[in-house]
């Protein structure tokens, strides 16, 4: 029973940590296309004018603003908190770096989006275009941990069945092959591999 307490548990902790974050890649993808984009002062008087000229669509857009905002940093806190309970007594030196690595990264990347906030005034555009690159490079570093973490947390999984390390490796390999085929490919971890059943 507490063996399968502890599958649940980890099963859950997946389901939720390890989701790939497809809103923030597509909004690097997005910030990586080309073309000039508006500085935050331009921003900033696009929004005075729109207050002055059409009161309720700056209301709607701002209101929608603060709503996505909330959520984006609940989102973060969440994601924080479950990373906060997982046992790593049985990681490996590497593993734990990896795990308090991403617990970090994603801590400053929403550090990041706050800077990069259009009221905040006190970032010049020089900073505001560097802080840009620093979160594109950051969200590739942050799928590049996740993919890591998830590898760790799928094999513990595995073994908490009294799997022995070959077959709890086949284990993962199946998952990976099995979201490959049903996710859009979306499960970044290397190349596409067949589903095999024994070692």
């Amino acid at each position: 029973m507490k063996r399968l307490s502890l599958v649940t548990a980890l099963a859950a902790t997946l389901l939720q940590v390890c989701t790939a974050n497809a809103q923030s890649e597509e909004a690097g993808h997005k910030a990586a296309k080309p073309g000039r984009m508006p500085t935050a002062a331009e921003m900033r008087a696009n929004m005075e004018k729109l207050r002055e000229t059409d009161p309720a669509r700056y209301a709607q857009m701002t209101n929608r603003l603060a709503r996505w905002q909330e959520h984006r940093l609940q989102r973060t806190n969440n994601r924080l908190k479950i990373l906060s309970t997982i046992d790593t007594s049985s990681f490996t030196a590497e593993e734990r770096q990896t795990h308090d690595a991403l617990r970090n990264a994603i801590r400053k990347r929403e550090e990041l989006r706050q800077r990069l906030n259009p009221q905040n005034k006190d970032v010049t555009e020089e900073q505001r275009k560097a802080t840009f690159e620093e979160l594109r490079n950051l969200d590739a570093e942050i799928r590049r941990l996740e993919v890591s973490e998830r590898d760790t947390l799928l094999l513990n999984m595995a073994r908490s069945f009294g799997l022995p390390a070959e077959k709890a490796k086949v284990m993962l390999e199946n998952i990976k092959t099995i979201d490959e085929a049903t996710n859009g490919g979306n499960y970044r971890s290397g190349t596409r591999r067949s589903t095999r059943t024994s070692p």
